[in-house]
């Protein structure tokens, strides 16, 4: 007891003496939290500071956080480290970037939802990172994370095909087939990154890959209604070269090309083609407009008032406007390109498409 409490205690009066900061400390103190280390990231990412030395010692305030972390803030930690890799890294960010990785293997390898986004968001599809996955794969008891790292391998063309991008047949095979073996052999188990199962993704996901329309494949029916409200169906024009515009008026690059599909239209009057548009703008006025004033005299269907969300758009998953499609007399796709070709790329798609007969 200290004199002063002493001589109180001795009066007679009561008192509560506060805790001197060393009595008050734990026995380890905490140096940061992780939302401070993100924080002075994001500020030095703002100013253009992300130099190899910086990302340094940004490697080493998470492992300090993480090594007195626990739980999510410890993965958390780990997983941003293991996300610092870029072009010229250093030996010793390298080295800690290797740390953080194998402390998530050796701390949550069992864990679904951690190990789980762990294979799906960090590991990568080079050599080093494939390696780390088979390891996984083979040590871990979750079937979760068994799922994680069979659909890691097929990840890149699967995420490329959702976004409308160019994938051939055998990928698309190729990832059907790896959906199937997921939704078999670990349908029940939990997806890390949502709430359903691997069966329920796989199921969902494997039907919106069987539904893209790839070059080669039939062209979906398209049903419409153009300006006059008359009903037109793609397949009435089956004996025809079909070039599919996907426009609005809203979109600037398509309407600088109406001069250019005026004088396609005009060039080819007497052949076998003819250019069929589907109109994104949310108002059918806004299409009947656009027709009289540009003078579109070619067919032109009005795609709903979901305007780009419309129904045409999205079966054909159009994400780029303008887009164009070429389909051939037999109603197969034989070209797709998002945003327009040039006009020597068309030229030489009509000449190979074209019946020679009707040019």
């Amino acid at each position: 007891m200290t004199a002063l409490a002493a001589t109180l205690v001795a009066a007679g009066a009561v008192v509560m003496l506060a805790p001197t900061r060393a009595q008050a400390a734990p026995a380890t103190l905490r140096g940061e939290y992780l939302f401070e280390v993100l924080r002075d990231w994001r500020r030095a990412r703002q100013r253009g500071e992300v130099d190899v030395t910086l990302r340094l010692g940004f490697a080493q305030r998470a492992l300090s956080v993480a090594d007195a972390a626990k739980g999510r803030e410890r993965y958390e930690a780990l997983r941003f480290v293991a996300n610092l890799e870029g072009a010229g890294d250093s030996a010793a960010l390298l080295e800690a970037r290797d740390r953080a990785l194998e402390r998530v293997i050796g701390e949550f390898i069992d864990d679904g939802d951690i190990m789980g986004e762990f294979v799906l968001r960090v590991l990568r599809n080079d050599a080093h990172d494939s390696g780390l996955r088979a390891r996984v794969s083979e040590a871990t008891r979750s079937d979760s994370v068994r799922a994680a790292c069979l659909f890691h391998a097929i990840e890149p063309v699967f995420d490329r095909a959702l976004d409308g991008g160019d994938i051939s047949a055998p990928e698309r095979e190729g990832i059907l087939a790896r959906l199937v073996r997921i939704g078999a052999a670990y349908g029940d188990a939990k997806h890390p990154l949502s709430a359903q199962t691997w069966g329920t993704f796989t199921a969902a996901h494997g039907a919106t890959i069987r539904d893209l329309i790839l070059v080669g494949d039939p062209a979906p029916e398209i049903v419409g209604s153009q300006v006059d409200g008359s009903e037109l169906r793609l397949s009435a024009l089956r004996g025809k070269v079909v070039l599919l515009c996907f426009w609005g008026e809203w979109c600037p690059p398509c309407r600088v090309l109406y001069p250019r599909q005026r004088a396609l239209v005009q060039r080819h009057a007497a052949s076998s083609f003819v250019l069929l548009g589907v109109n994104s703008d949310p108002q059918a006025s806004t299409l009947a407009a656009a027709v009289a004033k540009e003078e579109l005299r070619w067919p032109n269907l009005w795609d709903s008032a979901a305007g780009t969300s419309g129904p045409i758009a999205t079966r054909w998953r159009v994400r780029v406007w303008p887009t164009w499609c070429l389909i051939d007399t037999q109603g197969f796709v034989r070209n797709i390109w998002r945003g327009a070709p040039s006009a020597g790329e068309l030229d030489a798609a009509l000449e190979a498409w074209l019946p020679k007969s009707a040019r």
